[in-house]
């Protein structure tokens, strides 16, 4: 049965902030190329992506959104 607490939770739209992440994004399809080579393997279970704040990170994370349909 659920809680009462369950029934009020509601999906959280993160359009926006897609939206504004990716405007404007170009570039990087060499990293594009081996997130999709990793997630071909099936040997590995994690992929990390690291680097300075504002070299774009999140950005990356929210372009995948658009342009994979299994994330």
């Amino acid at each position: 049965m659920d809680s009462p607490d369950l029934a009020r939770l509601a999906a959280i739209d993160f359009g926006p902030d897609i939206t504004r992440l990716t405007e404007g994004f170009v570039g990087r399809q060499w990293l594009f190329d081996e997130i999709d080579a990793w997630l071909d393997r099936q040997d590995e279970g994690l992929f990390i992506l690291t680097g300075e704040p504002g070299v774009g990170k999140s950005a990356i994370a929210a372009r995948l959104t658009q342009v994979r349909e299994d994330i």
